[in-house]
């Protein structure tokens, strides 16, 4: 993800869903992601592993807007007014209006860090419903070439068509099981 210039440091601060607003900045799309690592860091120390990977890269920080820790935690990272740095997509324009969500994880989701990205997807669901500008929902698989988030996010949010159309989405404790199972599998064929 091109994200250069001078590097950012932003407070990291825990999140409640319910108090989402809407930001300035035009968004469309709200994009999935896990950290493809099972570490159990939580809370702010989330976001301060994950934006110092980001740095590390080269990037100004951390390129996702929230980050759900192993125990439901919700941290913010980047400001919700700023472009991520997540996905770049097939014409590198991927970021643009969108938020990024990332859930800690690679195969190891657990049931409470699933439940949390759902509660926040719904929130800002309801949030852009109420201000009459609906967004869709990705996985960040949908326009890079990467198995990204690797747990089953359609299921999750019951999604039609990108949306939350009040359809019943799969329980997390579903969701982390699958991903469990799917891991298990992929280490007994390698």
């Amino acid at each position: 993800m091109s994200d250069s210039g001078t590097p950012a440091h932003w407070p990291f601060v825990m999140f409640d869903p319910p108090s989402f607003k809407v930001p300035q900045r035009k968004v469309t799309r709200v994009f999935l992601h896990c950290s493809a690592w099972d570490g159990k860091v939580i809370g702010q120390q989330l976001a301060e592993t994950i934006n110092a990977w980001h740095l590390a890269n080269g990037w100004r920080g951390v390129g996702y807007h929230f980050l759900v820790d192993n125990v439901g935690g919700i941290c913010t990272g980047r400001p919700l007014e700023e472009q991520p740095a997540a996905q770049l997509g097939p014409d590198q324009r991927g970021n643009i209006a969108t938020i990024a969500i990332m859930t800690n994880g690679l195969w190891d989701f657990q049931e409470a860090a699933l439940a949390s990205t759902y509660m926040l997807c719904k929130a800002i669901d309801d949030a852009y419903k109420l201000a009459n500008t609906p967004v869709t929902f990705h996985g960040h698989c949908e326009i890079d070439p990467k198995p990204c988030p690797v747990y089953d996010y359609q299921a999750l949010l019951g999604l039609v068509d990108g949306k939350l159309n009040g359809c019943t989405p799969h329980t997390a404790a579903d969701v982390a099981t699958l991903a469990r199972e799917k891991a298990a599998a992929q280490w007994h064929h390698t």
